[in-house]
């Protein structure tokens, strides 16, 4: 999955995880009953709300230690 953002600096984050890894992240996330099997999609949605909580908090770190 990948976030772009622009503003004082421009560019973009990737994260990747496993096919086993990301449907149980999906499950954690989304509060799912044991051996319930989730979307694609709702998987892709885990992921891409996962990027963009780790980018919305890398960058104001980034930013800091550029300063």
């Amino acid at each position: 999955m990948r976030v772009d953002f622009t503003g004082r600096f421009t560019g973009g984050m990737e994260l990747a995880l496993s096919a086993s890894v990301l449907a149980e992240l999906a499950a954690n996330m989304l509060g799912a009953e044991e051996g319930t099997t989730l979307s694609a999609d709702e998987q892709r949605d885990a992921l891409r709300e996962l990027a963009n909580v780790v980018c919305g908090n890398l960058l104001p770190a980034i930013r800091r230690r550029r300063a």
